[in-house]
């Protein structure tokens, strides 16, 4: 889950993080629900931005210029209107090329193109009320990336597709690329009611974006054939699909405490998303398929009611604090749906309009107890639960119409939370075991082998999923800090069963995007002068091998495997460097991936069955570096 001041946002970009202004980042993890939002079966992430402020003026200009054209400007703005009224602006553009030449029509790979911008009132009549509106906006391009095969099929010569095991400068498309372009706007109204010992709140918000997507599945191929059968050739063409989506989320939260050692937060959640998307694929991917139009309808409710308190004893000289959170949830799932396939063969086309309910009750039970005054321990017990609904990749009407149902899951966790060495040292450690129930699981047709587009998806596995985390700040020096970030994860199903196929079994399926090992290492040294204050950072991020499929036999032979890597980051900047009256600047120099290691972000296997290669990738980004400039004026 993700939130921005407490606000979910369903569909979320980049661009609206850069937007947000951010005062401090909270990480919740595990199962959530208990507290605020909506439910989340994997954690939460909730961004506070920073809020207007009355009777200060303030002024930031930020500009940014960097490798491949990057050029980035943001401006932001605190002005006090009235001696209770302050309003805070942004404003956003951003632009850089791709790192991957495109040599057919049409823009670069990866191109790409932003701007937003924020509004942000806060009226304080008095100390008992708060009333704060934002209004924030976004418009971006971004141009995607195509397929680059690493390993040759059968047929890549045939088709032209290139071959390299390193990553090219550049590719040809025979379809124009375009960019795929996303708008979205956002309103929210916090307002604020306090008394003595209780604070009530009430979160407003509506949200809507409009997204077009292009994406191509070329490969870097400029031929018109893909393969060769009895109907003739196959070509790719680009596929452009629009999503329409709007929501509406209501949430009220009532704070308080009886005493010193009781809290407690209860509230009432409710979530409206209305959302329509159309695809017309023309794409030719494996043998001739017939040309598909998509149309999908959706509206989806979800409603809850939560609470949750901490007591803290008057036992143990007060160091154990007992938290209980409950949260239950109804949702309503409509996809009314239109599938036209032309022509079609396999009398696939139909029209369908399910809805179904689904409802949960979900539970937090916490144990904290404070070794000494700089060391406390916890035990947590934790469940989370995710909304059955509809698979738009159904494969016919009787999968679709049948959809799949939610699913839950159970966390168990101990940990500890300490500052040592005279609070030279913060150490935490966490380790967590979680049991996977009714977990929804993507499946191919096996009845339309040769259309790749089609799945279903089956409430068909069970998994369980442990692991350790440990984070470590130390100060080394006076102005030397080390840190250090490491997760480990085992991650397994211990039961699948699929409908209409009795081979299916554990064995052949893997969790996606889940690495066993990564970690963060960095040396941050700060030093102030007369004129400004040094800082200088250099970093280390390492990620393991991990899968992009849930299928075993494509993670076994290598085809879906993404490899291990490591990236080195460093920053230098001269900060509050003073201009008298006039404000203070910060100079900035920076680089990411400095060593140009050559890594990739995906390795699906979209067109492996045609032969036309063994493996192909996407690439993440390769060196980047820039200056950055930063004007503040303050009174």
């Amino acid at each position: 889950g993700l939130y921005i001041d407490q606000v979910y946002i369903g569909r979320a970009t980049g661009l609206a993080l850069e937007i947000a202004d951010l005062a401090q980042i909270e990480v919740l993890r595990g199962p959530q629900g208990t507290l605020f939002g909506r439910n989340s079966i994997g954690g939460a992430i909730n961004m506070t931005t920073i809020a207007p402020e009355t009777g200060v003026l303030d002024f930031k200009q930020e500009l940014g210029v960097g490798r491949r054209d990057l050029f980035r400007s943001k401006t932001s703005a605190n002005i006090p209107i009235t001696d209770d009224l302050a309003l805070r602006a942004v404003y956003l553009h951003k632009e850089q090329d791709g790192y991957i030449d495109n040599y057919g029509p049409g823009r670069d790979f990866l191109d790409g193109k932003d701007e937003g911008g924020k509004l942000d009132f806060l009226w304080e009549p008095n100390d008992a009320w708060s009333l704060r509106y934002t209004f924030d906006y976004s418009r971006s391009e971004f141009v995607s990336p195509t397929f680059q095969a690493i390993k040759p099929g059968p047929a890549s010569d045939l088709l032209e597709i290139p071959v390299s095991p390193g990553r090219l400068n550049g590719q040809a498309t025979k379809d124009k690329m375009r960019p795929s372009d996303t708008s979205i706007d956002g309103h929210a109204l916090t307002i604020t009611r306090e008394w003595d010992t209780v604070t009530l709140k009430s979160i407003t918000a509506y949200r809507e974006m409009d997204y077009w997507e292009f994406a191509n599945l070329e490969s870097g191929s400029p031929s018109d054939l893909l393969f060769l059968n009895g109907n003739g050739s196959i070509q790719l063409q680009g596929q452009r699909n629009h999503l329409d989506q709007d929501q509406l989320s209501q949430e009220f939260q009532l704070l308080g405490d009886f005493n010193d050692s009781l809290d407690y937060v209860v509230g009432l959640y409710y979530f409206h998303e209305e959302a329509t998307k159309d695809n017309a694929q023309r794409s030719r991917v494996i043998v001739q398929q017939p040309d598909q139009i998509n149309i999908f309808d959706i509206e989806n409710d979800s409603w809850a009611v939560f609470a949750q308190t901490n007591w803290t004893p008057d036992v143990l000289d007060s160091r154990l604090t007992l938290t209980a959170g409950i949260r239950y949830t109804e949702d309503d799932r409509e996809a009314d749906a239109v599938y036209i396939f032309d022509p079609d063969p396999q009398s696939r086309s139909f029209t369908s309009d399910p809805d179904n309910d689904f409802d949960n009750t979900s539970y937090t039970l916490v144990a904290n107890y404070a070794l000494t005054d700089n060391i406390n321990t916890y035990a947590k017990l934790a469940t989370g639960y995710k909304s059955g609904g509809y698979n738009i990749r159904a494969s016919n009407e009787e999968s679709y119409t049948q959809g799949f149902d939610e699913e839950e899951i159970t966390t168990w966790e101990l940990g500890i939370k300490s500052e040592l060495w005279d609070r030279r040292l913060r150490l935490n450690a966490a380790a967590y075991f979680s049991q996977y129930d009714d977990i929804q699981l993507n499946l191919a047709d096996l009845s339309t082998p040769a259309d790749v587009r089609d799945t279903n998806v089956f409430n068909a596995g069970e998994g369980e999923i442990s692991g350790a985390e440990l984070d470590m700040t130390v100060l080394l020096t006076e102005g030397l800090t080390a840190t250090l970030a490491y997760a480990y994860q085992d991650a397994d199903f211990t039961d699948v069963q699929a409908p209409g196929d009795p081979d299916i079994d554990e064995d052949d399926f893997v969790f996606s995007n889940s690495p066993d090992h990564q970690y963060t290492v960095a040396l941050n040294y700060f030093y102030p002068f007369s004129f400004g204050n040094l800082d200088a950072s250099i970093n280390y991020n390492w990620v393991d091998d991990r899968y992009d499929t849930q299928k075993a036999f494509e993670a076994d032979n290598g085809q879906s495997v993404i490899d291990s890597y490591g990236l080195w980051g460093a920053y230098l900047g001269l900060s509050d460097i003073q201009l008298g009256s006039a404000g203070s600047l910060t100079v900035s120099v920076w680089g990411k991936n400095l060593d140009d290691e050559e890594y990739f972000t995906s390795a699906p296997t979209i067109l492996q069955p045609a032969a036309a290669y063994d493996k192909a990738v996407t690439w993440g980004e390769p060196r980047s570096y820039g200056i950055d400039l930063i004007y503040n004026f303050s009174k």
